[in-house]
């Protein structure tokens, strides 16, 4: 009876050493608690909250949750490496070949809207002299005669502004008559050249002495441009 009273009591005094030891562990902690802001007044507000919220942890009997958060995230395998984009990798390239992209494009800009040659007028009077030069040389048949005839009357229908239309020979020599500006002189002398050359077209039988007919409406030519010169000098200004 004694032995088990003994043991009872041991067991008593056992435990009451045990609750003596956690208070003054948790009036130490909490004297601690209490005394740390005064010896870390120099540490951050985030690094204070921190420490004390873990203080609180321990004293509320949440330490092993703790210890097995940080564990369990020690435990965790690294996150792996974000790899370079597309841009990082050959963005360079870009910017090396970009230049020279711009500058090709510009010089084809450069060739495709440049502006073309002028067109090279050519007067009425330079393209009968030229047409009437490559005549000259040829011998007078009909053939050539029509085509000296046909250059000279289609230098004076732009000359002197005449109907385009074809006509006969005593109908373009009539128009000739009727112009103003042309004048009877240079009329006259048109009209005689053109029938000379219809007589010599339609009458190969007849023996008669070549006219000359390219260098004779070359002539005429140049007598038709001094008309128009003259005319113009003639003209009053426009006020």
């Amino acid at each position: 009876m004694k032995d088990r009273m003994t043991n009872d009591e041991c067991r008593m005094d056992a435990r009451t050493q045990l609750v003596r030891w956690r208070q003054s562990i948790r009036h130490s902690l909490f004297v601690i608690l209490f005394l740390l802001p005064l010896a870390l007044h120099a540490a951050p507000d985030k690094e204070m909250s921190g420490l004390l919220g873990k203080l609180e942890e321990v004293l509320s009997g949440n330490s092993t949750n703790v210890l097995s958060t940080n564990q369990t995230s020690l435990l965790l395998p690294p996150l792996p490496e974000i790899p370079p984009t597309l841009w990082e990798r050959f963005g360079w390239i870009v910017w090396l070949v970009l230049p020279f992209v711009v500058m090709f494009i510009g010089i084809i800009a450069a060739f495709l809207l440049r502006p073309g040659k002028p067109p090279v007028l050519v007067s009425a009077a330079a393209q009968a002299r030229a047409a009437l030069a490559a005549l000259q040389n040829r011998p007078e048949d009909g053939a050539t005669l029509s085509q000296i005839s046909r250059a000279l009357r289609g230098y004076l229908v732009t000359a002197f502004w005449l109907n385009p239309n074809e006509t006969t020979t005593t109908e373009f020599c009539k128009a000739l008559n009727t112009n103003a500006q042309i004048g009877a002189e240079l009329a006259g002398a048109v009209a005689q050249f053109l029938r000379a050359c219809d007589e010599q077209k339609f009458a190969p039988g007849k023996s008669t002495p070549p006219l000359d007919a390219a260098h004779n409406a070359a002539l005429l030519v140049d007598m038709s441009e001094a008309r128009r010169l003259t005319i113009l000098k003639e003209r009053p200004p426009a006020s």
